[in-house]
């Protein structure tokens, strides 16, 4: 989050020359809210069981990892930005 924090108060152009073009974007009277997703898949390694049957392995797990960055832009000026999902930061 502190790496976007110097894009508040920054015209919605160095946004877009930053972050590039948003995933989607919304405009809620003259407000506009621009999205930028992020999503990959971890694999957390498994475990060997023991004895003839493996008892107690673990396959590996696939977990999904994600992170919506929005930011509010207000009369052309970038306003705020937030940060929602398991990977952000």
């Amino acid at each position: 989050m502190a790496a976007l924090n110097p894009l508040v108060g920054q015209p919605e152009q160095m946004l877009l020359l930053t972050m590039g073009v948003p995933t989607r974007s919304y405009d809620a009277d003259g407000v506009k809210f621009l999205a930028y997703d992020e999503r990959r898949v971890d694999i957390i390694p498994g475990t060997p069981g023991v004895g003839i049957w493996r008892a107690g392995a673990m396959p590996p797990q696939p977990i999904e990892r994600w992170c919506e960055t929005t930011f509010q832009v207000v009369q052309g000026t970038v306003r705020s930005v937030t940060l929602r999902g398991n990977a952000c930061g």
